[in-house]
């Protein structure tokens, strides 16, 4: 059975433009390519444009384990300098399965 792990964020004042191409570029990019993934998408909120949400749907909390344990360090630290938060995050199990 398949989990989602779902994560919110907030840009830093200035720099949704920047969250929106990294995650992108780097986050749904680099999730799909990870063995394990099942998919990704990110969204940006209408009514505050510095506000994200993404959603990973595993074939295990393991999978996502091991695909973070890949993420280069100078990924992190850029993704930290343009997000003032990450501001909820979690694995979710289907309902009724």
């Amino acid at each position: 059975m398949s989990v989602a792990r779902i994560g919110e964020c907030r840009a830093k004042p200035g720099q949704a433009a920047a969250v929106a191409e990294f995650v992108q570029a780097v986050i749904v990019a680099g999730v799909k390519a990870a063995p394990g993934c099942v998919d990704c998408t990110a969204w940006q909120s209408h009514d505050d444009p510095e506000r994200f949400f993404i959603m990973e749907v595993w074939e295990s909390v393991a999978a996502h384990g091991n695909a973070v344990m890949q993420i280069d360090p100078a990924e992190i630290a850029r993704f930290r300098e343009i997000v003032a938060e990450m501001t909820s995050s979690g694995y979710y199990d289907p309902v009724g399965a």
